[in-house]
């Protein structure tokens, strides 16, 4: 990723540049990140349960008994709720992240704690942020 350059007279000039390769690596965050992994602060830590909660909700939508274009709709609910939540956790917008939560409880006319279960513990775990 670097490499050292070193002049005729090695004592007098010797630098570093770096490579095409560092170059871009550097330039794209997510290999970054994977090769480089951030250290994660206690405020996201705190937060690390909602991933899960996440794949628990697919999980209960495919066994809800929505079909169709409903069961479509709500899936992208969930990808939507996803990429906002892949944010850093300073940078959630929780007004958002509530409305899809009431959207995707709204097909199931009250009876979403026994269909979407996750759906009100990812509530109440994203409640305790504060909004952007």
């Amino acid at each position: 990723l670097v490499e050292m350059m070193l002049a005729y007279c090695p004592p007098l000039f010797a630098s570093a540049r770096i490579t095409a390769q560092g170059i871009d690596l550097v330039e794209n965050h997510f290999a970054f990140n994977l090769r480089f992994p951030p250290h994660p602060d206690s405020q996201e830590e705190a937060y690390s349960h909602i991933p899960v909660l996440l794949d628990r909700l697919v999980e209960e939508v495919d066994l809800s008994p929505l079909d169709g274009e409903q069961r479509q709709a709500l899936l992208r609910d969930v990808q939507y709720l996803r990429e906002e939540i892949a944010r850093p956790v300073d940078r959630w917008r929780t007004t958002v992240i509530h409305q899809v939560l009431d959207w995707m409880a709204g097909p199931f006319n009250g009876d979403v704690d026994e269909w979407l279960p996750s759906l009100s513990k990812i509530r109440l775990g994203v409640s305790d942020t504060k909004p952007l």
